[in-house]
């Protein structure tokens, strides 16, 4: 899942999040490579941070 990071108007874009399903940092880190917007030299910097997922769709 991914998209661009907005600010608060909305209307102005300062980033992206990826969220990737990887078995290690260097498999994230392989898929960043390959990342057409990454490889092309689009993104500015790339940050790899681990995730945990604690609240989900229909958790009620």
């Amino acid at each position: 899942m991914g998209g661009p990071l907005v600010d608060d108007s909305r209307s102005t874009r300062i980033g992206s999040v990826l969220v990737l399903k990887a078995a290690s940092r260097e498999e994230a880190q392989a898929i960043m490579d390959a990342e057409p917007y990454n490889a092309n030299g689009v993104f500015e910097s790339v940050v790899i941070r681990a995730f945990e997922c604690v609240v989900r769709p229909g958790n009620d």
